[in-house]
């Protein structure tokens, strides 16, 4: 009997599913998605390359480029953490839909 009455309750209540893509959902603050590197905050100290668990990260100093391979990223927050920089050159955004269908089309330069 229980389990009928706790069933007509939750008939009545708003669903907890958001109605995707059409409506976005929220996202907490903390909310660790795509990673992005500004060249113009970055020293170019190579902590965040060092802190990467999955040496995702790929530093070229000589041209100033930032190689991340995003296929192996945890989004664990690491290279963020440990950016010495206050702006943080290297962050992890709000976006999450970086689905693609090609490998190839996942962008590896910043």
């Amino acid at each position: 009997m229980a389990v009928l009455s706790e069933g007509i309750k939750r008939l009545f209540r708003r669903p907890f599913t958001v109605r995707y893509p059409k409506h976005k959902p929220k996202l907490s603050p903390r909310f660790r998605g795509k990673l992005t590197w500004d060249r113009n905050k970055c020293i170019f100290c190579f902590q965040c390359q060092m802190a990467c668990p999955n040496n995702v990260i790929k530093i070229d100093k000589e041209k100033k480029e930032y190689f991340a391979d995003l296929n192996k990223c945890l989004f664990c927050g690491k290279c963020q953490e440990v950016c010495p920089v206050p702006e943080k050159a290297v962050r992890l955004t709000q976006e999450f839909e970086m689905a693609k269908l090609k490998k190839e089309d996942i962008p590896e330069r910043f």
